[in-house]
């Protein structure tokens, strides 16, 4: 049983996304470590990492992670309130493919991104929260820990989440599960050598990645806390939706509704915006979003980079309103609180402790950097 019985929702908003003539653009790593020495901040699990790209962006995440934690200090905060801090999509995308064909790390590096990433979390200052940090592209080919062998570079979009209790830390990983054209992944034949080496995602090289068992990895407990995590196109394609509308127990095949109820859906995107129809949480629940690409620019989609929007019930047109939550088997609707949860507190980000904007990028899509807190609500 939870403790908690209040939530905040903590958003980093920043551009993971840019625009220009030539089509979509990875954003350069910055200067974020010549800020961790003004800061008197000594962290060798960054100043170690191996790819400079790297070490960039996880001390600009981390120090976002501190800029918030010392907002929240301000706040009337206790152990009962659960903080969820969210980043977007491709927060950790490089500019450069070092050695891997494409806008990727390293299987071995992005084993040290996400080691530095726990390691860093691993402190009070982060007690009673959970962590998004956007997703991990990275690439590799041969033995990739328990995946199956493959002579091929095939491409990851991992998302880590971090839980961190009152005296433990977990962390545990996601894919993605279908790429889009903002992924920037190389394309052509998969197939072995000499027709390849080339690359696809890795639902069109591993079908294994479609069971049951790896997709329920999107619903995750934190202490009590039913919880849910999309990423980007996942919502789109009703990812959570499916998974827990689904009456197959899929670890024994049998016909039974193992389906669990969520109490948070988590949007980590980058140019995706809330689909009513693929709201899945319980009614009282929320859904929280952040998107890395310019959705509210000028001549975009016109929706706001991050937002939080709460569940009042579900309808449909067979089965009219008060539904206890949307599954599949009955397509409801969210119908959403028409009163915005606002924001309390806002810390602007400036100087090395943001992320540049690319050459050639659209200004409309480089937008201001900031810690975004909301206002605590209560969880259903």
């Amino acid at each position: 049983m939870s403790t908690y019985t209040q939530m905040r929702y903590i958003a980093y908003q920043v551009p993971t996304v840019g625009s220009g003539v030539a089509g979509f653009l990875e954003m350069p790593s910055g200067n974020a470590t010549n800020q961790l020495v003004l800061d008197g901040i000594n962290k060798p699990v960054i100043t170690n990492l191996s790819n400079p790209d790297a070490r960039q962006r996880v001390a600009c995440f981390y120090l976002a992670m501190i800029q918030a934690a010392n907002a929240v200090a301000l706040l009337a905060d206790d152990r009962n309130t659960l903080k969820v801090f969210v980043a977007p999509e491709f927060y950790f995308r490089p500019t450069s493919a070092d050695g891997t064909n494409g806008p990727s790390y390293s299987y071995a590096q992005y084993k040290e991104i996400k080691a530095a990433l726990i390691s860093l979390s691993n402190d009070r200052l982060f007690k009673d929260w959970l962590i998004i940090p956007g997703t991990i592209m990275w690439t590799g080919t041969g033995i990739i820990g328990k995946r199956p062998i493959t002579g091929d570079n095939v491409y990851f979009n991992t998302c880590p989440y971090i839980k961190v209790g009152t005296f433990n830390t977990q962390s545990h990983v996601l894919e993605k599960e279908q790429s889009s054209h903002i992924d920037g992944l190389p394309t052509g034949y998969h197939g072995p050598p000499p027709i390849g080496p080339t690359a696809k995602a890795t639902d069109e090289v591993w079908t294994i990645y479609q069971t049951r068992a790896k997709k329920e990895k999107h619903v995750i407990e934190h202490y009590g806390i039913q919880c849910g995590v999309e990423i980007c196109l996942e919502h789109g394609r009703a990812l959570l939706k499916d998974i827990l509308s689904d009456l197959v127990n899929w670890k024994t095949g049998t016909i039974t509704k193992t389906r669990k109820s969520i109490s948070l859906q988590i949007l980590t995107s980058g140019g995706m915006t809330i689909d009513s129809a693929n709201v899945t949480v319980v009614n009282n629940g929320y859904i929280l979003r952040n998107d890395g690409l310019g959705t509210n620019a000028a001549g975009g989609i016109g929706f706001p980079q991050v937002e939080i929007r709460k569940v009042l019930s579900y309808s449909n047109k067979n089965f009219g309103r008060g539904l206890p939550v949307s599954y599949g088997s009955k397509p409801g609707f969210a119908q959403f609180d028409p009163t915005p949860i606002a924001v309390e507190r806002t810390v602007v980000l400036t100087g090395q402790r943001t992320v540049p904007s690319p050459a050639g990028n659209t200004p409309a899509y480089y937008f201001p950097q900031s810690i975004i807190l909301y206002n605590r609500v209560p969880l259903p």
